[in-house]
């Protein structure tokens, strides 16, 4: 029996996600700004042992920039990675495959889509990303760095902000000087304060959003990360979307939590490595 293997490595946790002959297993780990490649490697290390078996193939889904052979070129969301590149790890047997978690879910999002679909996936976890896809073709830029919504500036409260700066998930714990934890105890409890933040950061992804469906017309805009699990974060984003987006473009588009969203970065990198080894499976 052979393993195949997905990472997400995320600002604040890494997932990671194995299908061992239809048996899935999976692990979360803590990360955070300061997390460095050999933690992930020693991470993931222990991960194959408790599988005991080889693997077919790993995919590593990374929040930055990846260069076509696998280096991760920068990462704001964990600068420690600039210049690491997975491939060689001597536990990891079979193809390795690296690229952007956004890109990652938009792998696993597709193989749901129409072959010739447009469409968006835009992650909402610690800071906004997306990847696109027009006319069943991945959209990307000649640097390869289509997809950097975070950066979209908007005017809020007289300033200018990054959409980042807005709706990401590093923003809110700053502006409510809590954990993720608390934040979730305290919306449960009807914490208003809490709530009306999550409220503001779920509007102005709704606003990124607006600019996606204006500048590609969409048919399907899929939403995933850990922002979507903090009460009325999806319900204010989907709000303003439909407030403010032109109604003729809003009725061709479907915008969904998507299904499974928590492992859909892993799930995309898991697809797109085992892809590599064949094209004929798993779209």
């Amino acid at each position: 029996m052979e393993c195949r293997i997905g990472l997400d490595i995320g600002g604040t946790k890494m997932l990671l996600l194995a299908d061992c002959a239809g048996q899935w297993f999976e692990q979360q780990i803590a990360t955070g700004e300061s997390i460095t490649p050999s933690v992930i490697e020693d991470d993931l290390r222990r991960f194959l042992r408790h599988l005991g078996a080889p693997t077919s193939s790993a995919g590593f889904a990374v929040p930055g920039l990846i260069e076509q052979c696998g280096t991760v070129l920068e990462s704001d969301v964990l600068p420690g990675l600039k210049g690491w590149n997975p491939h060689g790890i001597a536990e990891v047997g079979g193809v390795t495959a690296v690229l952007n978690d956004a890109e990652a879910a938009l792998v696993e999002a597709a193989a749901l889509w129409e072959p010739d679909a447009t469409a968006a996936v835009v992650g909402a976890g610690t800071r906004i990303g997306a990847a696109f896809q027009v006319q069943g073709t991945t959209l990307r830029s000649v640097r390869s760095l289509a997809g950097e919504i975070g950066y979209l500036p908007l005017v809020w409260n007289s300033r200018l902000e990054m959409l980042d700066q807005l709706a990401g998930g590093q923003a809110l714990l700053r502006r409510l000087q809590l954990q993720p934890p608390e934040i979730q105890q305290r919306a449960a409890g009807g914490d208003e304060q809490v709530l009306s933040a999550i409220r503001d950061a779920g509007m102005a992804l709704g606003l990124g959003l607006v600019a996606i469906l204006h500048l590609l017309s969409p048919a399907l805009i899929g939403l995933y990360g850990g922002m979507l699990d903090y009460p009325g974060y999806a319900d204010a984003t989907l709000a303003a979307a439909h407030e403010y987006g032109l109604p003729h473009i809003l009725s061709g588009c479907k915008i969904t939590v998507m299904e499974d969203h928590r492992r859909v970065v892993a799930k995309g990198a898991l697809r797109y490595a085992a892809h590599s080894i064949n094209p004929q499976t798993d779209k």
